[in-house]
């Protein structure tokens, strides 16, 4: 039976009308067989044993299983050999199929997992608990332990998990293991498993350089490129901050206006990076004569500016002493360099009518008595001051007014000296 069974199988891949005949054989008897085989129901079924079975075993298991199938049918369905035959072939090829099917499945998914694990973004899919199911090298690598079964917000201590599906470009805080949070930007999508689970894939990208970036353009923005301190535009929002909580304490605030002496002549002769050395050195020096939460600034040339917050007018003064005490000590740069300063020095309670403009402004004022004083000194504003200030701005605003309407200003100049007589 065996012999022949096989002989006449044979014969119908090559012969095109034994072939239909023995397909109407198969039709006719179909449903006869299935009755039958349905006794041998757990032999067949082990067949899924092999679709299941891994790479390297499938081929071994499939020869295991279809052996049993063939033996199973035979003795359950008695001169049925042909069909037999045809159900075996049929399921070595269905066999094969699956192999070839299941090895380009795990071909591609280890390509899918080699293009995740190589993309420069950290990557997350995280479950409809918030617990983290799956990540990509680069997040292993960022966070620095297995987050696989951790919450997400002990990644992104930040997110809000209600509505993680729907982020775009949102700027969050990566959480990693015993090292400083980096800044990334993070984007996410909704997507479903192939068992139906709803997933959130989050894809994080390192913006830490960006940051630092823009960190950099803000300082450059707002502080004094030679000297690294901050500029004008940043010493007027200091000096409007501290107006404010002087106000809220009850306390005084006071601006120091630092203009050097003797810095041009050291500039002019010495040449421009000495003169750069010398505006450092007295930026380090000014620096270390206040307190570590005062400010000091520098507007520009030999102009230097100090903010002193929450200080009794006492204490401000003795800090203006000891600045002008230590620039007058020799500055050692290529060779010994002496200056001076003049320093105005203006108070505010932060009840006056006063802004950051004036104040800055005052302390300006009581600089330019203390050159005209003699230099090397150090005045304070006052309501002399004040009047005074007031006529020069008087007689500004008349004088652009005159010449703006064309009022026929004429030079009058009234001698002191006789040079004559002496």
């Amino acid at each position: 039976s065996w012999e022949e069974t096989r002989a006449s199988y044979y014969a119908a891949e090559t012969d095109e009308v034994t072939a239909r005949a023995l397909s109407d054989q198969v039709a006719s008897i179909g449903l006869e067989i299935q009755a039958r085989v349905a006794t041998q129901r757990s032999t067949i079924d082990q067949l899924g044993e092999v679709l299941f079975a891994g790479a390297e075993e499938q081929e071994q298991a499939a020869e295991r299983q279809v052996l049993a199938l063939r033996i199973a049918v035979m003795a359950s369905i008695a001169g049925t050999a042909l069909l037999t035959l045809i159900a075996v072939k049929a399921t070595q090829a269905k066999v094969a199929q699956v192999h070839r099917a299941t090895s380009r499945l795990e071909a591609s998914e280890r390509y899918a997992r080699s293009v995740i694990d190589t993309a420069s973004e950290a990557i997350m899919v995280v479950d409809e608990r918030s617990n983290i199911v799956d990540t990509n090298l680069a997040l292993d690598e960022a966070v620095g332990i297995d987050a696989v079964g951790r919450p997400i917000t002990d990644i992104l201590p930040d997110i809000a998990t209600d509505d993680m599906a729907s982020l775009t470009n949102v700027e969050l805080s990566l959480q990693r293991n015993e090292r400083r949070p980096i800044p990334v930007l993070v984007s996410a999508g909704e997507t479903t498993t192939p068992d139906g689970d709803m997933v959130v894939t989050l894809f994080a990208r390192d913006i830490s350089e960006r940051k630092s970036f823009e960190a950099e353009l803000e300082h450059l923005a707002s502080h004094d490129s030679l000297t690294g301190l901050p500029n004008r535009a940043t010493v007027l929002r200091t000096i409007h901050r501290a107006r404010r909580r002087a106000r809220r304490i009850r306390s005084n605030v006071a601006v120091m206006f630092i203009d050097l002496d003797g810095f041009k002549a050291v500039n002019d002769t010495r040449g421009h990076q000495v003169g750069d050395a010398l505006l450092r050195e007295v930026a380090v020096r000014v620096l270390e004569q206040v307190r570590p939460y005062d400010t000091v600034g520098r507007l520009g040339g030999d102009e230097f500016v100090v903010v002193l917050d929450d200080v009794q007018p006492e204490a401000a003064a003795a800090t203006a002493a000891r600045v002008l005490a230590d620039l007058r000590r020799p500055i050692v740069l290529d060779e010994e360099v002496r200056i001076g300063a003049s320093i105005g020095l203006a108070i505010d309670d932060g009840h006056r009518e006063c802004d950051a403009d004036l104040l800055l402004q005052e302390a300006d004022l009581a600089m330019y008595r203390a050159k005209r004083a003699g230099r090397n000194r150090i005045e304070l504003f006052d309501e002399e001051m004040q009047t005074w200030m007031q006529v020069r701005s008087d007689i500004e605003t008349g004088l652009r007014a005159a010449l703006a309407e064309d009022q026929g200003l004429l030079f009058h100049a009234q001698p002191l000296v006789d040079l004559q007589t002496g």
